[in-house]
């Protein structure tokens, strides 16, 4: 996926079923967070930052650092080594993760920091909000052509379409928010393993676009499983396939109605994988999709959303379809 002048790798996504998981095949569990109770990563007595690398005389460690973001639902997950210029800093990476995210955040029923998150369609012209922890949508001018379309049920499948519009966000960003929970699991040598990402979270370094393309894929599923606290898996590259051409760390998130799966980029110990002609994308059971065809021939689909542009999406179009049972 470089320059054409130059080496052309093929990218195989790698999908499984039942007890052929690929992700856990050729991955094992390094670090998990549960909501089993508050953890705080690193050690509090050393009051050095992850991240601009500057200590306690060069700057302040005052705030409360989440590891997930506080609009997924993270109540528990906090670490002692960012910063409180980082923080701030990261958090134009946590509001383009939550734009993304939408009117499914409403959907989701999680309380962030300022309680439930409302959403107000830009075009159709609607308000969804939370009461009573029941999703409510308010439709201020059912009349216009917008507004019919903004929501609308089908008895015979009986699913309900929503077609409202997200804010505005930075695909880049939010990916890199994915990033950063990345390396806050990881193990202070592993972070070594990755200086030019560190850079680039703090916009010190760039990752090439071209040689990087795939790991700024997204895989996602939506609506199966609701998770009323965020759950984290980082995933490291089992020994047995150390020259398996896969990068080193993959990273499993979950929130809400929101499976995210991504492999961290900029790892030096991954460089080596450039120098061959495939890269191993292996996907998580989970993540994707069973899909049967008019043979019965079992088949896997995923969800992959392209989060390399860092051209802002304004106002984009949200289109999604979810089961609905009518109380009549």
């Amino acid at each position: 996926m470089r320059n054409e002048e130059e080496h052309i790798i093929d990218v195989e996504i790698r999908t499984g079923h039942g007890d052929n998981d690929p992700i856990h095949i050729f991955y094992e569990i390094q670090n998990s967070l549960i909501p089993e109770g508050k953890v705080f990563l690193g050690d509090k007595s050393l009051k050095i930052c992850r991240f601009c690398k500057q200590d306690s005389n060069q700057t302040t460690f005052k705030k409360v650092a989440h590891v997930v973001p506080e609009f997924m639902g993270n109540k528990k997950y906090f670490s002692n080594f960012e910063c409180d210029k980082c923080n701030d800093f990261f958090s134009a990476y946590e509001t383009s993760l939550a734009s993304y995210g939408g009117i499914l955040n409403t959907f989701s029923l999680i309380k962030g920091k300022n309680g439930h998150p409302k959403h107000k369609g830009n075009i159709e012209d609607t308000e969804t909000f939370v009461r009573d922890g029941q999703v409510v949508i308010r439709i201020h001018n059912p009349e216009s052509r917008d507004s019919i379309k903004s929501v609308q049920y089908d008895e015979k499948t009986g699913l309900m379409t929503f077609n409202t519009t997200k804010y505005s966000y930075v695909p880049l960003d939010a990916y890199k928010a994915l990033t950063k929970i990345g390396l806050c699991m990881l193990t202070d040598d592993e972070v070594l393993d990755y200086e030019l990402t560190r850079k680039w979270l703090i916009k010190e370094a760039e990752l090439d676009a071209e040689i990087y393309k795939p790991f700024f894929l997204v895989f996602q599923k939506t609506g199966e499983r609701l998770f009323p606290h965020p759950w984290t898996v980082l995933l490291k590259k089992r020994n047995q396939f150390t020259n398996e051409p896969c990068p080193t760390h993959a990273l499993l998130i979950n929130y809400g109605l929101f499976k995210f799966q991504i492999f961290l980029p900029g790892n030096s110990k991954d460089q080596w994988i450039w120098k061959g002609n495939r890269l191993t994308l292996p996907i998580e059971n989970l993540i994707s999709h069973s899909n049967k065809d008019s043979e019965k021939q079992l088949s896997r689909s995923f969800d992959i959303v392209d989060f390399s542009s860092a051209e802002k999406l304004i106002n984009p179009r949200h289109s999604f379809r979810v089961p609905f049972k009518s109380k009549k």
